[in-house]
């Protein structure tokens, strides 16, 4: 037993990302903001080969939006294919958690989310990550009335692996 777990330790490696809206760095949250804000998200995971299961928050003061949870990725690697492409990888999977918004009125609610990146590492163990996330926005519905609840949003960053 002690053999077995410690196999499946030494199998697995660390992750750490940061990333950012990058629309919201630019323009900000409101049609009427007069300058950017930083929409930040971090990941930390336990990844193998093929997989990544970890935790996430995302931080967006601007709005007082805070989002955490858990998430869980497939890896589809491309160093199977031609040797150029040995350094990219296409992470796709699900989000699950719960959005806190501190706003005229205090609200905790349940969230779910598909997310897909890509990431290329210049490095071995540093790389970049553009990606996309299409989120269960249960929020909009307590504070704006707002029925369309499902939101996509584009994110990029720096990510971070060990061994």
């Amino acid at each position: 037993m002690m053999f077995s777990s410690g196999r499946a330790y030494s199998q697995s490696a660390g992750l750490l990302s940061f990333t950012v809206d990058p629309k919201m760095l630019v323009q900000g949250p409101y049609t009427t903001s007069e300058h950017g804000a930083l929409d930040l998200t971090i990941r930390l995971a336990c990844a193998g080969k093929r997989y990544e299961v970890g935790l996430f928050a995302e931080i967006f003061s601007e709005i007082e939006y805070y989002s955490f949870g858990f998430f869980s990725n497939y890896k589809i690697l491309l160093e199977s294919k031609p040797k150029k492409f040995r350094r990219w990888v296409l992470p796709v999977g699900a989000e699950v958690g719960f959005i806190k918004r501190n706003s005229k009125i205090d609200v905790l609610k349940f969230n779910f989310a598909l997310n897909g990146s890509l990431r290329y590492y210049f490095v071995k163990n540093v790389g970049l990550e553009l990606g996309m996330n299409y989120r269960y926005r249960s929020d909009l519905e307590v504070l704006y009335h707002d029925n369309g609840q499902m939101r996509v949003n584009m994110f990029s960053g720096i990510v971070f692996r060990w061994p």
